[in-house]
């Protein structure tokens, strides 16, 4: 038989805390790539055209990475409302 110990306010917390960290990161990408924007605006060549194609790929990565976040933050989020649910739910068996 499985034996578990959880808190749930943590893991709670740590869905909430990926949340965040996953917003942070798309304000700070946000931030970043209209300095880039601005930069690939005055630069002509082929340097500037490497240096597109780089951003490009890296804001695919960055996406991936918050979408990676996100999913973490909602697993946990759940998580966290199983264990609550399953914990009343067993209470409420021996209540009188």
């Amino acid at each position: 038989m499985a034996q578990f110990n959880v808190d749930s306010g943590q893991v709670a917390a740590a869905g909430a805390q990926a949340a965040a960290i996953a917003g942070q990161l798309r304000s700070d990408a946000a931030a970043m790539m209209a300095q880039v924007q601005a930069l690939q605006g005055s630069w002509t060549g082929a340097a500037a055209s490497s240096f597109a194609d780089c951003a490009t790929r890296w804001r695919a990565a960055q996406a991936q990475m918050e979408a990676a976040l996100d999913s973490i933050g909602q697993a946990l989020q759940a998580a966290s409302a199983s264990y609550e649910e399953a914990e009343s739910g067993a209470a409420a068996m021996f209540a009188g």
